[in-house]
């Protein structure tokens, strides 16, 4: 609800978007307000996300969710297509069986109404245009939703990785265009009042930081170390500092991991170099994030395929089979279960 009810408050009123970022209570009463059936909050969520559903907030929330599920549907088929012109000596129904892997994490985005199909292809068409040899349309296309969804920032490095300064600038380009058109619609405070609660937001700070749904190290290692007397009032251990050190050692380790593994890839053929370095990239920036859900996992289908078409090509079984078993597994819906041990662990 939270991309449809934030367009139709646009379309209604653009000065009320500021309230957004007031806390959680001020959105949740527009959900209300429209008689949906869900609790949201925006606060989280930069002010270009407000303006993405547009096109069809003018419409009930149930033609309006059809819509959506028949436009990202199309947007899969989209993304499998460009996947498999990226590596066409698959057949495309081999591509296709690869993406489809990650049924539960597209059931889960259709589910909550979110809008990683659309980011989905456009980070498909982003290595297509990689591979071709496009760097400047490359970067455009990685950038369009650099600013809803931090997923593309993990392009720039793999950008800059191979000295492709037309692909940041067409990046950042991409990017500030998306922030320009949104102020078409969102005056610039509503800019202020998200960037000001944009650390708190970032740590977690705007729901509970706790919560094991969030499947990363940092609410891992939270559950464990520190307690707190609402939400997490029985942890393993009360001890604070080891989640500093604990949070800190594991992003040392993922940045140190991925940069050994950048290393020893460097004798690996030019042609299958830049599709393997932005898996890796992918896999890296996932695995730091201090939130994720399941239908972001749905983007796994670009390294996913990436790995098998390289396993395929040097015979590497054991790293297609770990490689098609590990996504579906992503993206099932496994931290709904997780929701009994919201009370602490012990």
């Amino acid at each position: 609800a939270n991309y449809y009810v934030a367009a139709r408050v646009v379309r209604e009123n653009p000065s009320a978007t500021r309230s957004f970022y007031d806390g959680v209570l001020p959105f949740q009463r527009e959900i209300d307000r429209r008689g949906l059936d869900a609790s949201g909050s925006f606060l989280a969520f930069p002010p270009p996300s407000a303006i993405l559903l547009l096109p069809v907030a003018g419409l009930p929330a149930p033609p309006a969710r059809n819509i959506l599920l028949v436009a990202g549907l199309l947007f899969i088929l989209l993304s499998i297509f460009a996947l498999w012109r990226t590596f066409p000596e698959r057949r495309l129904i081999e591509t296709a069986a690869i993406v489809l892997l990650g049924a539960p994490s597209f059931i889960a985005s259709f589910r909550e109404g979110q809008v990683y199909p659309a980011i989905l292809l456009t980070l498909s068409i982003s290595l297509l245009f990689t591979i071709r040899k496009r760097v400047a349309a490359a970067g455009i296309a990685a950038g369009l939703f650099a600013l809803v969804k931090p997923v593309g920032v993990a392009w720039i490095p793999f950008f800059a990785m191979r000295r492709d300064g037309r692909a940041v600038l067409g990046f950042v380009v991409a990017a500030a265009s998306v922030a320009l058109f949104s102020l078409a619609f969102i005056p610039l405070d509503v800019y202020r009042a998200y960037f000001h609660g944009a650390f708190a937001a970032a740590g977690g700070g705007f729901q509970d930081p706790f919560t094991a749904v969030f499947q990363s190290w940092s609410s891992i290692l939270r559950r464990l170390f520190i307690r707190e007397p609402t939400l997490n009032p029985a942890p393993a251990l009360d001890a604070p500092f080891l989640f500093t050190i604990l949070k800190s050692s594991v992003t040392a380790l993922i940045f140190g991991f991925t940069a050994y593994v950048l290393w020893r890839r460097r004798g690996i053929d030019a042609s299958d170099a830049a599709p393997l370095d932005l898996s890796i990239l992918l896999l890296a920036f996932f695995a730091i994030l201090p939130m994720t859900a399941s239908y972001q996992m749905m983007l796994l289908a670009i390294p996913v395929v990436c790995i098998a078409d390289h396993a395929r090509k040097v015979g590497a079984r054991w790293t297609l089979l770990v490689s098609l078993a590990a996504y579906p597994i992503a993206g099932a819906p496994i931290p709904g279960f997780l929701l009994r041990l919201d009370h602490g662990v012990g």
